[in-house]
């Protein structure tokens, strides 16, 4: 079994602990996918000296535990670890792997605070989800350093400040940034997003915002089909330029202050 590269028993019943050895009956494995089963326990340290390694599925299981800081060791390009029961801080390494492409570990328990380097060593990152956790702290102004992200999903966290300007994720098209406790009246981050012109979702309802909608909203991308700002206690009117988001399909402006 030394030879094997990809393992794959994604949807089955397989219960029981990941196995702290594994490095050593499978020197080769690029690719392990073992989603929607029943494990238990935590992620071993050892899996850091999965040197090949890859893609790393363990989503809808029932891990527990922190994720060990050897995981940054890899050359990981997708981790994906949603939905387990996973806590603890998120590694500060876990956001040094240059080679990652999507990362999401949404809904666990994961809080403490976002490195404030994050987006200085993650050139290839494509999709991040941190959403459904207990993050804290700021939203970190260098993940904008991440210029190929396309999919950003902070949501559901206890984020709080300000929110930085995302002008240079100028190929970014999901951004979901509700359920934090953000704040700020000015809106100003509006005007970087105009420089995302591939945008077409995105989310900031039930965040402490307040103030009135700018008219650079009218200058987001025309390609914007979902803007979401629930609970922000926005005033005064809704500005006519929102007229100029010729795609835009989904308005929701529930629970406001509109006049």
């Amino acid at each position: 079994m030394s030879t094997l590269k990809v393992i794959q028993f994604g949807y089955n019943n397989l219960f029981g602990s990941l196995p702290v050895d594994i490095y050593l009956n499978l020197p080769e494995l690029v690719k392990l996918y073992l989603y929607s089963n029943q494990l238990i326990g935590g992620i071993p340290a050892t899996f850091g000296n999965l040197t090949r390694l890859q893609y790393l599925y363990l989503y809808d299981n029932n891990l527990t535990g922190e994720l060990p800081a050897e995981l940054g060791n890899l050359n990981i390009v997708k981790f994906v670890v949603n939905s387990n029961g996973l806590s603890g801080s998120i590694p500060f390494s876990m956001f040094n792997i240059s080679t990652l492409e999507i990362m999401d570990v949404t809904a666990n328990y994961f809080s403490g605070y976002l490195p404030s380097t994050m987006g200085f060593s993650l050139p290839n990152l494509q999709e991040l989800y941190l959403s459904g956790n207990r993050l804290s702290g700021v939203i970190p102004s260098s993940i904008t350093n991440a210029s190929k992200l396309t999919e950003l999903d902070m949501g559901d966290n206890f984020l709080t400040g300000t929110i930085p300007n995302f002008g240079n994720l100028r190929l970014l098209q999901k951004f979901w940034i509700g359920g934090n406790n953000l704040t700020g009246d000015s809106w100003r981050f509006f005007a970087s997003l105009t420089n995302c012109r591939y945008l077409n979702l995105f989310d900031v309802s039930s965040n402490q915002l307040s103030g009135v909608l700018p008219a650079s909203i009218g200058n987001l991308s025309t390609s914007l089909l979902e803007f979401y700002a629930i609970g922000c206690n926005i005033g005064g009117a809704i500005p006519a330029e929102i007229g100029n988001l010729s795609s835009l399909k989904y308005l929701l402006l529930d629970r406001n202050q509109l006049t």
